[in-house]
């Protein structure tokens, strides 16, 4: 049996289409299950279970084959690094508990760096505990989604200033999430590895913030342009957006290295194996665009 976590994500709503279909057994586990598709209820196949609970994690994963496991972001965590020591634990629980052989586990790139990297830094802990407690695992360590332009809807619909912490020239390997989940229903769907190894995934090509923003502005017709925060300016933001202050500090943390270092230095190469199809004017055509114009 597959079992997918978080499968209201932007993976993991894409995940769930591509096994519903593929004739294995499948659970999914949801905090709020009432946001699934009604087929998976009358499949019967879904489990509640919020991510940090380690007892409900571990009976919602009892008869597990492979496991697809999402770390969810915790923006409100007055500890972040806390938050993922915590899921580290109930995953690494779950699979020891239940003896699930295989995990394919949704990280990023930059996860191979323990410390430094903000929010990026605390999956490392999950891989560690992932690691330790399965015999065969993948991780998936992704670049930057494409799905980020969805938190930027009322800067897109508004004046057209977009606001980061990086600056506009920053280059990103961006990928769309239904790429990714077309890469994580292969490795679940897939008996034949073995060991633990990463899987890199960087989307079609590296973009600058600048380059991605003016395709954008060319499919809208209109003119926009990133515009960078200062780092007091974003966690005067981020707080008054109910964020904690731990988050917007290693927020912070993470945008000045990853300024510092890029995202080339990161993690692995790009190669045709870590290149995926779906371009940013693809995505923002099919995704973004109804959204901005919807308003």
């Amino acid at each position: 049996m597959i079992t997918i976590t978080v499968p209201t994500g932007h993976v993991g709503r894409h995940l769930v289409e591509w096994l519903a279909s593929s004739g294995r057994a499948l659970t999914v586990i949801a905090r709020r299950p009432d946001r699934l598709p009604r087929y998976l209820h009358e499949r019967e196949i879904v489990r509640r279970a919020c991510s940090e609970d380690a007892a409900a994690v571990a009976r919602a994963t009892e008869g597990t084959d492979v496991l697809f496991w999402v770390s969810p972001s915790n923006p409100t965590a007055p500890d972040v690094r806390g938050w993922y020591r915590r899921l580290a634990e109930v995953v690494g629980k779950a699979v020891r508990v239940n003896r699930i052989p295989r995990v394919v586990n949704l990280s990023s790139v930059g996860a191979g760096w323990a410390d430094g990297l903000g929010p990026i830094s605390g999956l490392n802990e999950v891989e560690r505990a992932i690691n330790d407690a399965a015999k065969d695992v993948t991780h998936i360590r992704a670049g930057f989604f494409m799905e980020n332009f969805l938190g930027q809807l009322a800067s897109l619909r508004g004046e057209g200033e977009i606001p980061w912490l990086y600056p506009g020239s920053m280059t990103f390997p961006m990928i769309a999430a239904r790429d990714i989940a077309e890469v994580a229903a292969r490795r679940l769907l897939d008996a034949r590895w073995t060991g633990r190894c990463v899987q890199a995934l960087h989307g079609p090509a590296d973009l600058s913030l600048d380059a991605a923003v003016n395709t954008l502005g060319v499919i809208l017709g209109r003119r926009l342009r990133n515009v960078q925060l200062s780092a007091d300016e974003y966690r005067r933001r981020a707080l008054e957006a109910g964020l904690s202050q731990d988050f917007a500090d290693r927020y912070v943390q993470m945008c000045e290295a990853l300024g510092v270092l890029g995202w080339s230095r990161l993690g692995e190469p790009r190669t045709p194996d870590t290149t995926t199809s779906t371009t940013l004017g693809a995505w923002a055509s099919e995704v973004l665009i109804p959204l901005v114009r919807a308003a």
